[in-house]
């Protein structure tokens, strides 16, 4: 595989900065959800999906600076709130200027235009990911011998775990970005961890929802759901969004009734 690797934790040598200049050999920036740079010759440049070293690299295209984009706006809103820590975002950020000038300077702000008009992030599928980003407070597993255990959240005194299979954990990781791009919380989707007994006390996630053979269809804003083997679809409904089956009740306009 012919290819040029690119990271922003140290000084890129001004002779590879390539991203930048044209060869005799096209490469083609293909970019990875931790924002990682390769860039690719042909044959591979006609792949829009390439796994490099474990990691997924999707070919750069607008559409997918648009996603990158809602990723990084949401790497920022998680690392006011403590759950990304700030060095590892200052990293996401040196990869994504990197990846902005490119864009800037070869597609153009009408086609960036037109990508963010006709983007719809619940239905747009990013490359696989096979780590989180990098200082996240992703869901952890605790390991010995001979079993792993998922465990979210991993800190605070919660008197019940309910067991979750690996299996699980990899359904809700293949949609994880889409769901957040809808506005699903971490929580809503991998926590395991309450102070009642599952499913009592509305705490438990996503993850803890499956049975064997199930799968994931249609992720949305207000529901993801779980598609049973005999093709019954269930829901699971976001309950930190407004449901039309909710109604909200304005006990101070009662007038007494």
């Amino acid at each position: 595989m012919n290819s040029h690797e690119f990271t922003t934790d140290e000084q890129m040598p001004i002779t590879q900065q390539s991203l930048f200049r044209q060869e005799p050999v096209q490469y083609v920036p293909y970019v990875a959800s931790d924002l990682r740079v390769v860039q690719l010759s042909a044959p591979e440049a006609g792949q829009q999906d390439v796994m490099i070293e474990g990691v997924w690299h999707r070919r750069l295209d607008a559409q997918y600076f648009v996603w990158i984009e809602q990723r990084v706006e949401l790497a920022r809103k998680l690392t006011m709130l403590g759950k990304i820590k700030q060095p590892a975002f200052d990293v996401l950020m040196s990869r994504y200027w990197t990846v902005k000038r490119w864009v800037d300077e070869n597609l153009g702000v009408d086609k960036l235009k037109t990508a963010r008009k006709l983007f719809d992030a619940c239905e747009y599928t990013p490359p696989a990911a096979t780590q989180p980003t990098p200082g996240s407070n992703a869901p952890s597993s605790t390991s010995s011998s001979n079993t792993t255990m998922h465990m979210y959240p991993t800190e605070g005194d919660w008197k019940f775990t309910r067991h979750v299979p690996p299996e699980a954990v990899a359904k809700v990781d293949a949609i994880r970005d889409r769901a957040l791009a809808c506005g699903w919380s971490e929580a809503r989707l991998y926590q395991n961890r309450g102070k009642y007994k599952y499913p009592c006390g509305g705490e438990y996630g996503l993850v803890c929802c499956f049975d064997d053979g199930q799968t994931i269809g249609e992720v949305t804003r207000r529901y993801i759901e779980i598609v049973c083997r005999s093709g019954v679809i269930q829901k699971f409904h976001n309950m930190d969004v407004d449901q039309p089956w909710i109604k909200r009740v304005n006990l101070s306009g009662s007038n007494g009734r």
